[in-house]
């Protein structure tokens, strides 16, 4: 059963509810394009030689492993409210140092640089983290968040602006798709306006999932969900249900073909095999070359969306970097 959104908004439950997911491999590896555009964005941060850097909302220190390897002379640790994930990943990643938040307010010395993935949109009270997070800093420090973004433009809003009850404005402007764990979706203004506050200014930005990348990551999982979230029964008038129509043709397409190419890659690995196994293995051959080859050409075009158009801000992920002088 789903849990509510107001349950996750008290620590007590918002924790429990992450310790049961680090408990069955949740984030428990990122891909790797994923890491690489890491790397290139923290290398054109020109972040000192030395520093301290900390992964806040770490989970099992994937990510911290990666800023790590980009940032081979600081001292990186890590940080989460999950005792779970942090026993993962202390065991995995034993050249960073990571420990478990007792509450907001965990005294440490203070870092030069904050990073965070995919957290603040899953953290029960933002005001408290975020005061938490500045507290972490050195007076001079910078932090980058990237994050699922609410800005209007991005194919994911589109989905949402042609269905009833896409977007819910009373539950932090979350999608309708969303994850259960995410308690709010929000803008590029959303965060800026919080960073001035504490005197940080937001130096750099980037975007990711304008189009191409919202079309992989969303047929990259069941082909059910590309279902559910061009689901055209919901559709706002006549119009957008024909939107929705041509959108759910194209997220198909790409669905299929990356389920036919995951289904091949398992029973290629399958033994022993049956005859209808191979009869498929074999059947499937044609159509299996033309999955591979959208699959190849949708890559490309996520790579090049990212390369010349990240710096629109009509995209579903934010990058974004502060600094305080």
């Amino acid at each position: 059963m789903p849990i509510d959104v107001e349950t996750l908004c008290r620590r007590e439950q918002s924790v429990l509810f992450y310790e049961e997911r680090f408990s069955n491999g949740y984030m428990d590896e990122w891909p790797i394009e994923k890491k690489q555009r890491l790397i290139d964005l923290l290398k054109e941060l020109h972040l000192p030689e030395y520093g301290r850097g900390l992964d806040f909302g770490c989970g099992n220190g994937v990510l911290t492993a990666v800023l790590k390897d980009a940032l081979p002379k600081w001292t990186i640790e890590g940080i989460d409210v999950s005792k779970t994930a942090i026993s993962h990943a202390s065991v995995r990643y034993q050249n960073c140092r990571f420990f478990v938040s007792i509450d907001d307010d965990v005294t440490v010395e203070p870092y030069d640089f904050v990073f965070t993935h995919h957290v603040l949109e899953h953290v029960y009270d933002l005001d408290r983290v975020w005061a938490a997070l500045v507290r972490l800093l050195k007076p001079r420090a910078s932090m980058l968040h990237i994050l699922p973004c609410g800005n209007e433009g991005s194919f994911e809003s589109q989905l949402c602006k042609l269905r009833e009850g896409g977007i819910n404005r009373e539950r932090g402007n979350r999608f309708f798709f969303e994850d259960e764990g995410h308690l709010r979706r929000l803008c590029t203004n959303d965060l800026e306006q919080r960073a001035t506050r504490y005197g940080f200014v937001l130096q750099d930005e980037c975007y990711a999932n304008q189009w191409y990348g919202a079309i992989d990551w969303i047929t990259s999982g069941s082909l059910q969900f590309a279902r559910d979230v061009s689901n055209a029964s919901l559709a706002l008038d006549w119009p957008s249900k024909r939107r929705l129509n041509k959108l759910r043709r194209i997220l198909m397409t790409f669905g299929w073909a990356r389920f036919l190419i995951a289904e091949r890659d398992r029973l290629q690995a399958k033994w022993p095999k049956r005859l209808k196994h191979h009869a498929f293995l074999i059947g499937s051959i044609p159509a299996y070359l033309v999955a591979r080859w959208a699959d190849r050409i949708l890559k490309q075009k996520v790579r090049h969306e990212w390369a010349t158009q990240r710096g629109r801000r009509e995209g579903s992920e934010m990058y974004l970097y502060f600094t305080r002088e």
